[in-house]
């Protein structure tokens, strides 16, 4: 009898690792610092559940750039959830027929503010958790979007941190190097700025530089000759005195072009769809929804209560907190990466950080099919005779 094995097959697998989240269970405060402190570099979205007699402490805690952290509390001993804050905001009525793509036309809103926020606007930002969070049974959520500083306007800088934590979480070719911090690169991205014999964003349309006139000092935007856009602010129109604009000054009408354009710019294969919203038509469950599916979001608001629009932000985080919705934001002013809490408010006079509108986006780019099972013929290696 004779066995012959003609050949050995191997099989090659290929897989790709998911980041899955990570569930912490707290119930003091060691725990807690425990928690916050591995979920600040484990490389994973985390939830951290707080047992509701807990006492936990206003201490600040890190977020790990291109990942979330969810921290819930109101849990029992058994980390079964009993108490759960309820949702105060009315069913916003009104949305039109067709959802996203039935918006109609807004009315362009404009950011004023500098680099500094103006004098009667309050300083105060979080990177703590309030003692009363789990005794309340609270819900918060924020994305690990890398901060910035306001370069060249709030605008460009807000977009920009969007796009930085897309680059952080695969979308690597939007800016050069790492976008977890602001490099030199992510500044050139988000408004360029070189020399007069090689001029960008900031020598074509903030020079000469607006003082206290009625109308703003003209630029390259009115008289040509300008350089090829290259940054988001290129894109935005930011500066431009041919749209009326000082510096620094964006439009809210522009947060999508620019996004869409930058990306595009930066590498064809990247797509996004983006949509802007007024007040009326973004209720509470849009902003939950898209930072719940990782996706931070922009919006313009009146950050000195006077009814009238002055600032964009990044959107990264929502909490229900003390019977109020609430909005967290990176406002690029200083320190650029603490969180800002504001009630998700309708802008109006007398309201600090109340919300005009504010814009959506899903990046996406093509699916790479996992390699086929790969099999190896190797030269028959035995042969039975009998």
């Amino acid at each position: 009898m004779r066995l012959l094995l003609n050949s050995l097959l191997i099989i090659v697998l290929f897989s790709v690792h998911t980041a899955w989240a990570q569930v912490f269970h707290v119930s003091t405060q060691a725990e807690f610092e425990t928690a916050l402190s591995q979920s600040a570099s484990n490389g994973q979205d985390d939830r951290i559940l707080v047992y509701k007699d807990a006492l936990i402490q206003n201490i600040p805690y890190e977020r790990e750039a291109g990942f979330s952290l969810t921290i819930e509390g109101g849990y029992d001993a058994d980390f079964k959830r009993v108490i759960i804050s309820i949702d105060p905001s009315p069913v916003i009525s009104g949305l039109k027929s067709g959802g996203d793509t039935d918006l109609g036309v807004l009315e362009r809103q404009k950011s004023t503010t500098g680099p500094t926020p103006p004098p009667n606007v309050v300083k105060q930002k979080s990177s703590g958790i309030d003692s009363t969070f789990a005794a309340g049974g609270a819900t918060q959520k924020v994305l690990g979007v890398p901060g910035y500083e306001w370069r060249h306007g709030c605008g460009p800088t807000a977009v920009g941190m969007v796009v930085g934590y897309y680059d952080v979480r695969g979308f690597d070719n939007l800016y050069d190097g790492s976008a977890a911090s602001q490099t030199y690169a992510v500044n050139q991205g988000i408004a360029s700025q070189r020399s007069s014999s090689n001029p960008g964003h900031y020598e074509d349309y903030s020079l000469p530089m607006d003082d206290t006139a009625s109308q703003p000092i003209a630029d390259k935007s009115q008289s040509g000759g300008t350089h090829v856009a290259d940054s988001i602010a290129d894109y935005m129109h930011t500066s431009w005195s041919s749209d009326g604009l000082f510096y620094g000054w964006s439009y809210s009408d522009m947060i999508s072009p620019a996004l869409i354009s930058y990306v595009k710019s930066k590498d064809s294969d990247y797509t996004v769809n983006s949509t802007e919203y007024d007040f009326d038509h973004m209720p509470w469950n849009i902003l939950t929804n898209e930072i719940d599916n990782d996706r931070p979001m922009i919006f313009l608001v009146d950050t000195n209560a006077d009814g009238y629009t002055d600032h964009f932000v990044t959107v990264v985080g929502y909490r229900i907190y003390n019977g109020q919705n609430q909005y967290g934001c990176l406002d690029t002013w200083a320190p650029a990466s603490e969180v800002r809490w504001s009630n998700f408010s309708k802008m109006k006079a007398g309201t600090s950080w109340g919300v005009w509108g504010g814009g959506k986006s899903v990046f996406s780019k093509p699916v790479i099919p996992d390699p086929p099972v790969s099999s190896v013929n190797m030269v028959p290696i035995l042969d039975l005779l009998q």
